[in-house]
């Protein structure tokens, strides 16, 4: 018979929360820049219909994305 090993539950534990912290900082940044870009590329003023179409539809589509990544 193979011995428990007590501390892998621990080590698997705070790989898991390493993970999930590099996840929601990576979703953050990657949301928090394509704002910027939405505002870089819509200046006030001018007619940017498909700039702002592209960055839009870019956004819907990562959030999309990033609910199926999480979804169970």
């Amino acid at each position: 018979m193979m011995k428990k090993v007590p501390h892998l539950k621990t080590r698997s534990l705070g790989r898991y929360a390493a993970l999930l912290v590099v996840s929601v900082g990576c979703y953050i940044a990657a949301f928090t820049f394509s704002g910027l870009v939405f505002i870089w590329f819509n200046p006030a003023g001018q007619d940017c219909g498909l700039n702002v179409f592209f960055i839009v539809m870019t956004m819907i589509l990562a959030f999309g994305y990033a609910i199926l990544a999480l979804h169970p």
